[in-house]
């Protein structure tokens, strides 16, 4: 889910959609508690920090495309960034329905 975070940051960034944040150093954290939770075997940890890896993917979506319906300049862009998407027009996206952003 971080690589799919950062993807989607650095695409808006090329497209020119400005996002609020784009979660760098925060997601970069919570991955990392992640992974130790897992390690120790402390699973209730472990899903309460995955929960947050994902929540920080979410908002990076949902400020996309946010940003890019007012616009219709950006609409194209947001269409193109939001692909890889399958859950078209949920109210509430999550990262399982993620598919690769490099495929059409």
């Amino acid at each position: 889910m971080r690589p799919a975070r950062e993807r989607l940051a650095r695409l808006a960034k090329m497209h020119g959609v400005p996002l609020r944040q784009s979660y760098a150093q925060v997601g970069k954290r919570a991955l990392m508690a992640y992974q130790r939770y897992a390690h120790a075997k402390q699973f209730k940890r472990t899903n309460r920090a995955l929960r947050s890896v994902r929540t920080y993917l979410g908002h990076v979506f949902r400020d996309i495309v946010c940003k890019t319906e007012a616009d219709a300049g950006l609409r194209l862009a947001g269409d193109r960034l939001t692909r890889g998407w399958a859950s078209e027009g949920a109210a509430v996206v999550r990262a399982i329905f993620l598919t690769s952003l490099s495929n059409p």
